[in-house]
């Protein structure tokens, strides 16, 4: 199973790495159009500022690269920002486009409970070990079978994602009172907004359901 993690300049990359390669993976590190379309698994890491993310994909054109690897139907994995930048528009410092393979947006924890009408989180980021509650509405596909992956992850985040189809929340979390989006899909495209490669036994689990599946 070929895992490749789209290099861009931004991400925690030794720690995917190596977290792939725990579980038995030949991953590489490419930016290169034709190893990443050849791709049985793609992984979108992020850290960092949206606007910035989507800025370097952009200066390597790797945002046509990723939407023409997705567009043959095999499985992609965002993590952090690069879940967010699945999504058509992020907020964070004015605003930028994301790839607009998730339809949906993505704003702050702030206006988010705003718009909830709920108290605004005394402490941004929300950097925790978190439960991540899966979703009995949406369709994992093939992506992951089972449910049994609830539990705890590792999460640094001051921005949350929100899709417009509420039946592309895999999971949701709670932070400060407010229920949001911590994973979400779209055909073989699956995003979370925490670090599987930093949280522990159970964050390997997932990579290996999401590549062995």
């Amino acid at each position: 199973m070929k895992v490749v993690i789209v290099d861009y300049g931004v991400g925690n990359i030794r720690s995917l790495t190596n977290a792939f390669e725990h579980i038995g993976c030949d991953v590489e590190l490419t930016r290169d159009p034709v190893r990443i379309l050849a791709a049985d698994r793609l992984i979108l890491p992020g850290v960092g500022s949206f606007p910035y993310c989507m800025e370097k994909l952009k200066e390597y054109e790797l945002d046509k690269v990723i939407k023409a690897y997705v567009s043959q139907g095999k499985p992609m994995l965002g993590i952090c920002v690069g879940m967010q930048m699945l999504f058509d528009f992020g907020e964070e410092h004015g605003g930028a486009e994301g790839l607009g393979i998730i339809p949906g947006r993505v704003i702050h924890f702030s206006r988010y409970a705003e718009e909830k009408q709920l108290s605004i989180p005394a402490r941004l980021p929300h950097i925790a070990w978190s439960a991540v509650n899966w979703s009995s509405n949406a369709d994992a596909g093939q992506l992951f079978s089972t449910t049994a992956l609830s539990g705890f992850y590792y999460f640094v985040h001051s921005f949350v994602c929100v899709p417009d189809n509420a039946a592309q929340v895999l999971a949701t979390t709670s932070y400060a009172g407010l229920d949001y989006c911590s994973m979400a899909i779209k055909g073989n495209v699956c995003g979370v907004q925490f670090h599987p490669e930093k949280s522990g036994v159970l964050g390997l689990s997932l990579l290996k359901a999401f590549v062995f599946n």
